[in-house]
């Protein structure tokens, strides 16, 4: 996981979160639905990646945990 990416996706993640939760308070609907809650990004996880946080899934935990 590229914690650049990581970044972008986070990010264009919380701007649709946020351009649809404006969309639903326009329409009188606050509060029904997934946009009730605000989304921030994570910065203690984007700085885990930079630093080289361990895999936290995929081929190469499970080659690892078989090779134990």
């Amino acid at each position: 996981m590229d914690p650049i990416d990581q970044r972008t996706c986070f990010e264009a993640q919380i701007q649709q979160h946020n351009e649809a939760r404006m969309a639903s308070n326009l329409d009188g609907k606050e509060g029904q639905d997934d946009g009730a809650y605000e989304v921030t990004l994570d910065e203690y996880f984007l700085t885990a990646l930079e630093y080289g946080m361990p895999p936290a899934a995929g081929m190469v935990s499970y080659q690892v945990r078989n090779s134990i």
